[in-house]
């Protein structure tokens, strides 16, 4: 598949919703491969995102965690030391009101023209995580059971259930620019913080990679660590210089404000069954 090829394409994915199966597959091995493309389409992945959860069409759904499952094979269990303390018609609509009422510009032909931004406004950079529950009771057929990405506290929170023997893959979504740090806590409902990025025992909060879109943390997270079944609100915090040692101790333990670096915060809702 050709470059001109792909932005049609994705056009017709933000408004339809879905493309003709051997064309999605033909252009998400495009994507793979080029650079420009796959930034035309990170463009696109903004405007799923601030429809909120849902608005992802299904085919880049499976799509996704077909590749999380690729990516991370078998990847290194997180330690047991812990700091504690389907898209629809409707979506389709409102994916296509959106365009018109933000007057999207949407170029007419290639990427090589893919400027992709709100008239009269600065292009929002994407931000982001993607929380999979994979299934792992056979090693060897790890299967995605679900997964939910993150929003901002004042948008409905999406939820993502999981059962507790399965394991957490997290993934980041950062646009182009300065690069910045992560952390992610999971909170429970009586108050107790565990925090799942970074690693146990981590000098400092992890950095991002500008530019990533989905791309897995390294570890992964066997649930049980969190301890009982029930709901749980995974918070993700942005941050413009990285967190040291003890400033995470204090905000797993005790919920510290990490203070002024926090550049964007996003969460989303675990429901962990038995």
């Amino acid at each position: 598949m050709t470059c001109l090829k792909v932005a049609p394409l994705v056009d017709r994915l933000l408004v339809a919703g879905r493309v003709p199966g051997w064309r999605f597959r033909r252009m998400w091995r495009h994507l793979a491969t080029c650079g420009t493309c796959r930034a035309y389409f990170d463009r696109a992945a903004v405007a799923w995102r601030a429809m909120g959860p849902g608005a992802e069409p299904p085919q880049i759904a499976e799509a996704r965690a077909d590749e999380v499952v690729a990516r991370v094979g078998a990847p290194k269990r997180r330690p047991s030391r812990w700091r504690l303390g389907a898209w629809t018609v409707a979506g389709a609509g409102a994916l296509a009101a959106l365009a018109v009422a933000a007057r999207v510009a949407w170029p007419p032909h290639g990427p090589d023209r893919s400027t992709f931004v709100e008239r009269g406004t600065a292009a929002a950079r994407a931000r982001g995580i993607r929380a999979f529950c994979l299934d792992v009771a056979r090693p060897e057929a790890v299967a995605v059971r679900g997964d939910a990405a993150s929003a901002r506290p004042d948008v409905a929170s999406p939820v993502l259930a999981c059962r507790a023997g399965d394991d957490l893959q997290l993934a980041y979504t950062l646009g182009a620019g300065a690069g910045e740090d992560l952390v992610v806590i999971a909170r429970s409902a009586d108050g107790r913080r565990v925090l799942l990025e970074p690693a146990p025992n981590a000098a400092r909060s992890t950095a991002l990679r500008p530019g990533a879109l989905d791309e897995p943390l390294a570890e992964r997270v066997h649930l049980r660590a969190l301890g009982a079944p029930g709901r749980y609100t995974i918070e993700a915090l942005f941050l413009s210089a990285p967190l040291d040692a003890m400033a995470l101790d204090a905000l797993a333990a005790r919920g510290a404000d990490p203070g002024r670096g926090v550049i964007d915060r996003q969460q989303l809702a675990l429901d962990l069954a038995p």
